[in-house]
């Protein structure tokens, strides 16, 4: 803590969040409009929202004034959201979202590249029981395998390496 002069840090509890600010409870006091970035518009950024009833350390840079005050850190975090152009996070106990989610769930590459490899096995092993009839009398047995077989897959060829879970 600093004199009433310069920036001043304050002890309080989260009472409500609201967009990018919270209202915040210290020594009774319910202070609104507590920024929970340096900055409040639409631009880039990375926000912990704190959850309801956490602690909270606010700087007040009004010299006690009590006004434009900040979040610096809390004890609970409801939720992670960050900005950088247009690609976006949301990180919270229900999990992680990037852009918005719309592409569905990260594939489990392993799973799926066994998956494909038993299709592949099950693909090139594959023949046919056959029968025929004609003048040369009946025939049984079994139709040779295809003639081209697929090859196995692997998870190098299609697996995105900068995003891992």
């Amino acid at each position: 803590m600093t004199s009433p002069a310069g920036p001043l840090v304050l002890h309080g509890t989260v009472r409500g969040v609201d967009g990018c600010t919270c209202r915040v409870e210290v020594n009774g006091l319910l202070l609104d409009g507590v920024r929970l970035r340096a900055v409040v518009d639409d631009a880039d950024h990375l926000v912990l929202r704190p959850a309801v009833g956490s602690q909270v350390l606010l700087l007040d840079l009004s010299g006690g004034h009590k006004r434009h005050l900040l979040v610096l850190a809390c004890s609970e975090v409801e939720r992670v959201e960050m900005q950088m152009g247009r690609t976006t996070l949301r990180i919270d106990s229900a999990g992680v979202v990037i852009n918005g989610g719309d592409l569905g769930g990260l594939v489990k590459i392993d799973q799926l590249t066994q998956k494909l490899n038993d299709l592949v096995n099950a693909y090139n092993a594959h023949t046919h029981t056959v029968a025929t009839t004609g003048t040369a009398g009946a025939q049984n047995g079994t139709a040779a395998v295809t003639a081209s077989t697929a090859q196995p897959f692997s998870s190098a060829d299609y697996e995105d390496t900068n995003i891992k879970h």
